[in-house]
């Protein structure tokens, strides 16, 4: 078989898995366009309690006794933050990534796929663009026009309000050589597109899903409300009472977070079904007229 386009490392000491295994995949220019990668490079970490001292190539990794079978796999699959990596507060994308890590090295076994995908496939000049608008409502062209939510920054800068332009069908390609898709997983994320498109599109095994405990601050919280309102997350109860209680706790809510929960309250007087708890969703949404006479923090009410 070739592989040419497979580089692999045996990595010791990690600081998040220890002694792992990454791998490296070159996508090709199709690969790039078709699953709109903004990099060519694909890196995966394998993280095992089995010996993997003796594996140096793809081929010996393909037949090697991997992972113990009496458990599944943990799986995440990421995209890009550069971002979130060197700090910003709008996004947890770095306390997911190292929450993630730490889940699989204390499980015992998993794989972190890091995908090029910046911006949710769009790029990183797309996304500093989109931020500019979100958090000072200033446009390309150095005008302020209004702080916009996520879904009307689209809107402005692509002309459409589809805001994930990533596909994860190049995972197909990839599992099936590495041989991952003899494993059943346990996927770390809500996104229900992705769920579907690992599980019909690339095949993957996948017994069930279940998230990191995240960290929302008023910076970030409105990232889960764009993905409640437009992508159908599944987020559990807890994680419903603490974006209340961020937005509660603020001095002030962030105008794009305004827009967005004012989207979500006319939705649900219309009738429109969200994977959340209805009752929560509709106490998070009343706090677009925010007012501390008739809402009361979480625990208190």
């Amino acid at each position: 078989m070739n592989n040419s386009r497979y580089s692999i490392y045996r990595m010791e000491n990690n600081i998040y898995l220890g002694d792992c295994l990454c791998i490296v995949y070159k996508a090709n220019d199709e690969e790039i366009r078709l699953n709109s990668l903004t990099g060519s490079d694909i890196a995966i970490y394998i993280s095992t309690s089995m010996d993997i001292s003796n594996i140096n190539s793809i081929d010996q990794l393909h037949s090697a006794n991997l992972f113990k079978k009496d458990k599944s796999v943990i799986l995440r699959i990421a995209s890009e933050c550069q971002f979130g990596t060197f700090g910003d507060s709008h996004c947890d994308c770095e306390s997911q990534r190292i929450a993630c890590l730490d889940a699989i090295k204390n499980f015992g076994q998993g794989i972190y796929v890091q995908l090029p995908q910046e911006g949710q496939g769009h790029g990183l000049s797309y996304k500093i663009k989109e931020l500019q608008l979100q958090v000072h409502g200033i446009d390309p062209d150095g005008k302020f026009i209004g702080k916009k939510n996520i879904y009307e920054a689209s809107k402005i800068l692509n002309g459409s309000s589809d805001v994930d332009n990533r596909s994860f069908s190049i995972l197909k390609t990839i599992f099936n050589r590495l041989g991952f898709n003899r494993f059943s997983y346990t996927l770390i994320g809500s996104n229900p597109k992705k769920i579907h498109t690992l599980s019909v599109e690339v095949g993957v095994d996948i017994a069930n899903a279940k998230d990191v405990k995240r960290e929302l601050n008023i910076d970030n919280v409105g990232e889960y409300l764009a993905k409640i309102y437009k992508k159908s997350f599944a987020l559990s109860n807890e994680d419903m009472k603490m974006i209340y209680d961020v937005l509660f706790r603020a001095n002030n809510i962030p105008e794009r977070v305004t827009s967005l929960l004012k989207y979500i309250q006319d939705d649900l007087s219309h009738g429109h079904q969200f994977r959340v708890d209805r009752s929560i969703l509709k106490k998070i949404a009343s706090l677009s007229k925010k007012s501390k006479i008739n809402v009361g923090l979480w625990t208190a009410s």
